[in-house]
This record gives structure tokens, C-alpha cells and sequence, in this order.
């Protein structure tokens, strides 16, 4: 196992890999400035020659209209702005300023100048956006499996990555980091403004002043570099966050409990980074800003694994055994066809200790505390527990850390756990691309814009279906879609969440009522439940004639009396999906269970170890 000072070197080395694609990025910023300023100086040249008199200009003469000659060549340099901006995806606000513009029939000659300035303005501010968000995805992702890649060589052992899904990732780098809840696209169109407003007010300034044409250039050029020199701070500091959370989230989904500060050592190092350097936190206190880079702007401090005694090797384990050495001169290139996504694992040796530890349940006081346990100890991709009472969330966290322990494997099928409208919220925006990515696969050559308004009447209805009735207490899912998979799993229903003492009343009051079977009169039983439509998913439980000859050969009455009411009478169209669910309940919490329940939970421990057998067979053969 390496020593502190070998994961210390190597991610540091990562980090600057990583830093260095937002400076090379911050190179084209600064060109594309160079660009902008040139055609602003351009056409504020030509501007002046018109207007100027012995190199001097007046704001009376700027505020003249247009002549009509002059009217016809601005109308034509709008329609050319326009068009440019539907082929380069400018902001469709300006558009449509553009666009009022051009039905102008009085402008003034300063006004005509401004909008020249602002057209610059957008298109920099445009192409900066949408590098932006593209470089910072991409330093995402390299940064997620590069920091995978030094774990699992650095231990020896490697196991499969589930490859990162491009919706995630975007809606991971449009998530707001910052207090004030402002992304990086904010800010971006915020220095856009701030520049177009100073730009705005010192050329009415000059004007009014009698400015000669090489001070306005010069102020022009000194606005321009200010705002360069921010956007290079922005580019910077976010490339420093994303580095960070590109190395949180892959620490968290490999199991890794505690990391250390790594900040670079030299004269320009600040006294924050200097003070927090080779200062151990664990992975539930991660904080960016305070307990984790960036501390500052430029930042280059990172963060590193740190493991005591042998608990590294956790972090090269899955629940499902398929583990493989990896060798110590294995190329990144390599690891990455092998053991992102479904790649080959052809000529590489299994690793020979596959024992899996069990998770150690903690209850909490917080609930985000609650949502720090089910990410960092249980694993689980995505969690938020916010709108719930703490003891729910801890009974969920209890229940789920049972769950895995028993069905290791079923922890694969996670990624989201907490309060059901918190889901569907995260949910939307991801569901919201994936409907205008399909019209636009299926429609090419149809301006986007003409293609939103169906993705939306797609969305409001898989969003209606995706609601959680107020009367129901929780939710399983299992979606086959791929950028839904992100959010897979159990969730809990506030309405029905938000006071533990009350809904202990409402499910004491359901069984006594037989509408959920005996012994499930508690915050775990519910839990159960959907777990049992997890398991179900996992093991094909509802395809099993057994089951189907078991359900079919009971009456409605028969059911009710033996089970409960809910497991006939339901919404699922699978008939035998709530049926399974409510019998694991009963089966993992009375003492006692009923004949159905116990049939039940038998099968699906039967099947369990029969499905674990196969691949443990075909895992030999391969």
C-alpha cells in the first residue's frame, strides 16, 4: 500500500493536469478579446470619421438621427448581426433586440454606435459561455477517471467504473457552488453587462466631453483588459471547483472516507492554503471554500486520499467481487478500455481477496448528516433528505444499510435516495434535454428553438406521471433510460415524512385496517417495501411462475385477510409487483410471519443465492 507521500505527489501532478486545460482555455479567452477589441476599435474608427471634427467630436453631433443613407446600412448591418447570431447560437434576448432594432425607423448616431458595441460584446460573451461550459465538463470527467485511475493503481486492484452519462455532467456544471447561488453562466453574462454598461457611459461621456478618437480607443482598451483579467479569474477558480468535485464524487463512489489538503508550496502559496496543507478531513466534512479547494481565487490547492493501515483496498472493491490487479506500468489510455463502461478485462489477473465489508450503520442528529451517510458510507450517488423528519431519515438510512448488507449487489442499482419532490426536481432538468436531444435526433435540420415547446409538452407529461400522490408515504424506481438511471432508487414522500409521530399514527391506523400487512406499522416497513420492488427488479421476482400461481390463486379476500388489502388493490400495472412488495415487508419485520410473506420472502432468498451462483459461475468462465 503507498505511503501519504505517494497519493500526496501524484495528485498533485493531477491537479495540475487539470488546471492546465482552464489556462489553455484562458489562452483562447484572451484571443478572442484581442478579436473583439479590434473590431470595437475598428468600428468606433470609422464612427469618429464620420462624425469628427478636426479629430473631435460633440454629443449634439451624436445624438443627431441617422440619415436615411446611414438608416439603410445600419438596417443591413443588423440583418447581418442577426443572421450571425442564429448560426453561432447568440442569446435569443439580444435577437430580439436586434430584430426591434431593425424595424427602427429614428436612431441616433450614438445609439447606432452602442449597438454596435453590444454586438461585440455578445458574441465574446457567447463563444466565452459556451467554451466555458464545455471545457469545464470536460475537465469533469477527466478529472472523475483520472482520479479513479491513480486510486486503483496506486492499490494494485481495479474494478468496473460506471462510465459518467453527459446529461449528469451537465447538470452537475450548471449546479450553483457559490453562496450567492450563482453559477459560472451567470457571472459570465453579469461581466458582460458590467463591461457593456461602463462601455455605454464612457462613450456618452466622451462625447460629451469632446474626446479625441485616441483616448476613447485607450479607455476602450483599458475596459477590455479589466474585464479579460476577470474573466481569466472566473475561468480559473471554476476550473479549480470542478477539479475538486470531479475528485469528490469519485472518492464517494469508491468508498474513500478521508482526504488530505495538498496545497503547492511556493512564494506565490497563500497563507490559507500554507496553513491548511497535509490537513486530514473526512469525506462528510467536505466543503468547498472551507475544508476543501478552491480556498481562494487562482487556487491551486487539491485534495488526496488518505487511508489508514490497509482500508484502501475498500476503494478498489465492488459489491459485486469482479475485482482484477492492475498493474503498476498500466497507461491511463489502457485502464480506461478496460474498466470504464463495459470494457474488456482480457489478460488481466483476478485479484484474490474479494471480501466485501458490511456497512456500519450511525444514527444522526442532522439532516444533513443523514444525507452525508447515505452518500459517503452507503455510496449512494445522489442524496436529500430535506422536507423529512430526521428520525425518518435515519430509519430510511438504517433500513438501506440492512438492505445492502444482505443483497450487496443491490447497492449498484442506487443512485438516489431521500425526499421524493427533491428527486423529481433534480430529475427534471435532465429529463427536460433528454426529450429536446430525442426531437432533435429525430427531427435534423429543425431549428432547436422550434423544437423546445415539444420537448416541454413531453416533459409536463412525464413529470405528471413521475408525481407522488400526497397520500402515498414512498416511491421505488428503476427506469431503463440511461440519464434517468442517475436517479434510481428509493424515495420518501414529505407530505407523509415530515412529522415522525404523526405518520407512526397513519401506519398503525393502515394495518389495523389491513391495508398493509402485520408487523408493518413502522418507518422501516415502508422501506422494505420499496425495497422489495428494488429486489424484485434485480431478481425478476414477478416473472417467476411460483409467484404468478401464488398470487392468482387467492382470492381478493383471501389476499386481503393473509397479507394485506394494498397488495390487490393498487395502480402498478405489473399485478404482482405491490403483491411482492408488501409480503418482504411483512416477511422482514413481524417476528411471526403469515403464510403468503413467508413463501414469498423464501422465494426471493432462494432466488437470490441461485442468481448469485450463476454469475459467480460465469465470472469463472470469463
Amino acid at each position: 500500500m503507498p505511503n501519504a507521500e505517494y497519493w500526496r505527489g501524484r495528485f498533485e501532478q493531477l491537479e495540475l493536469a487539470l488546471l492546465d486545460q482552464g489556462l489553455d482555455y484562458y489562452t483562447e479567452v484572451e484571443q478572442q478579446y484581442r478579436i473583439a477589441l479590434q473590431a470595437m476599435e475598428r468600428d468606433v474608427s470609422v464612427w469618429y470619421k464620420r462624425l469628427a471634427v478636426n479629430n473631435n467630436i460633440s454629443y449634439v453631433d451624436a445624438k443627431k438621427l441617422l440619415t436615411a443613407n446611414e438608416l439603410k446600412e445600419f438596417h443591413w448591418t443588423v440583418g447581418d448581426y442577426i443572421k450571425h447570431g442564429e448560426e453561432n447560437n447568440v442569446s435569443p434576448t439580444w435577437i430580439k433586440q436586434l430584430e426591434n432594432a431593425s424595424a427602427k425607423v429614428h436612431i441616433s448616431k450614438l445609439e447606432s454606435m452602442k449597438l454596435q458595441f453590444q454586438q461585440s460584446l455578445e458574441v465574446l460573451y457567447g463563444n466565452q459561455l459556451d467554451g466555458l461550459d464545455k471545457t469545464m465538463q470536460q475537465m469533469y470527467a477527466d478529472g472523475y477517471y483520472h482520479t479513479a485511475f491513480e486510486l486503483q493503481k496506486g492499490i494494485g486492484v481495479g474494478t468496473q467504473l460506471q462510465r459518467l452519462n453527459e446529461v449528469s455532467i451537465q447538470q452537475i456544471v450548471s449546479k450553483p457552488w457559490t453562496p450567492d447561488g450563482k453559477n459560472f453562466s451567470d457571472r459570465v453574462w453579469d461581466n458582460k453587462d458590467k463591461l457593456l454598461n461602463q462601455l455605454h457611459t464612457e462613450l456618452t461621456q466622451a462625447t460629451i466631453r469632446g474626446d479625441g478618437l485616441d483616448k476613447v480607443i485607450r479607455t476602450l482598451s483599458e475596459n477590455m483588459n479589466r474585464s479579460k483579467s476577470a474573466a481569466g479569474k472566473l475561468v480559473m477558480t471554476e476550473s479549480a471547483f470542478f477539479a475538486s468535485a470531479s475528485q469528490k464524487d469519485c472518492f464517494n463512489n469508491l468508498g474513500v472516507n478521508k482526504y488530505e489538503i495538498v496545497a503547492t508550496l511556493d512564494r506565490k502559496t497563500s497563507s490559507i492554503c500554507r496553513h491548511l496543507d497535509g490537513k486530514v478531513f473526512a469525506m462528510s466534512d467536505f466543503q468547498p471554500g472551507t475544508t476543501a479547494p478552491p480556498f481562494h481565487c487562482w487556487c491551486r490547492s487539491c485534495t488526496a486520499p488518505y487511508f489508514e493501515d490497509d482500508n484502501g483496498k475498500r476503494a478498489a472493491r465492488n459489491e459485486k467481487g469482479k475485482t482484477y490487479h492492475v498493474p503498476a506500468t498500466m497507461k491511463y489510455e489502457d485502464w480506461k478500455k478496460s474498466f470504464v463502461g463495459n470494457g474488456s478485462k482480457e489478460g488481466l489477473q483476478k485479484a484474490v481477496d474479494n471480501g466485501i465489508k458490511k456497512v456500519v450503520y450511525k444514527e444522526v442528529k442532522t439532516i444533513n448528516e443523514a444525507n452525508q451517510f447515505a452518500t459517503t458510507t452507503l455510496g449512494i450517488k445522489h442524496a436529500d433528505y430535506t422536507g423529512l423528519d430526521v428520525q425518518v431519515a435515519n430509519e430510511w438510512n438504517r433500513g438501506l444499510t440492512d438492505s445492502f448488507n444482505a443483497f450487496p449487489e443491490l447497492r449498484q442499482q442506487f443512485n438516489f435516495t431521500g425526499e421524493c419532490h427533491k428527486r423529481n426536481d433534480q430529475l427534471k432538468p435532465v429529463a427536460r434535454q433528454v426529450f429536446l436531444d430525442n426531437f432533435i435526433k429525430q427531427n435534423p435540420g429543425i431549428d432547436v428553438e422550434r423544437l423546445k415547446p415539444y420537448a416541454e409538452q413531453e416533459l409536463k407529461k412525464f413529470m405528471s406521471m413521475m408525481r407522488v400522490p400526497s397520500d402515498v408515504y414512498a416511491s421505488s424506481w428503476l427506469p431503463k433510460t440511461e440519464a434517468f438511471q442517475e436517479f434510481a432508487g428509493v424515495a420518501f414522500n414529505k407530505v407523509q415524512g415530515k412529522d415522525a409521530g404523526k405518520l407512526l399514527e397513519n401506519l398503525q391506523f393502515d394495518v389495523m385496517n389491513k391495508f398493509h400487512p402485520v408487523g408493518c406499522d413502522t418507518i422501516r416497513s415502508v422501506l422494505d417495501h420499496e425495497v422489495g420492488h428494488q429486489i424484485d427488479g434485480m431478481l425478476g421476482i414477478s416473472n417467476l411462475n411460483s409467484v404468478k400461481i401464488l398470487f392468482d390463486g387467492h382470492t381478493v379476500n383471501e389476499i386481503t385477510e393473509q397479507l394485506s388489502r394494498y397488495a390487490w388493490k393498487n395502480n402498478n400495472k405489473n399485478r404482482y409487483s405491490e403483491f411482492i412488495a408488501e409480503a418482504w415487508s411483512e416477511y422482514c419485520n413481524n417476528p411471526n410471519p403469515r403464510a403468503i410473506a413467508k413463501e414469498i420472502g423464501e422465494i426471493i432468498e432462494r432466488k437470490y443465492a441461485e442468481w448469485k451462483k450463476m454469475n459467480l459461475e460465469k465470472e469463472q468462465k470469463s
